[in-house]
């Protein structure tokens, strides 16, 4: 496994236990949200914040590798 592959696996399950914490919250508030986790849609706000956060982390670690 190459270090780019590892790093990609560090990151999705640091974008993971982030999301569940995410998702209790989501859960406890559904009635605001119904369709937050439908697979049913295209595009949901589970896979759309999954989404953000996992580009917020890689975009933050190309930045400090850049700036050094």
């Amino acid at each position: 496994m190459s270090f780019e592959d590892k790093l990609l696996a560090e990151i999705d399950d640091l974008t993971n236990e982030i999301m569940d914490e995410i998702r209790v919250v989501l859960s406890k508030y559904e009635v605001h949200f119904p369709e937050w986790n439908d697979d049913d849609v295209p595009t949901n706000l589970d896979d759309n914040i999954y989404g953000c956060i996992h580009s917020e982390i890689r975009y933050a670690l190309d930045n400090r590798k850049e700036n050094k």
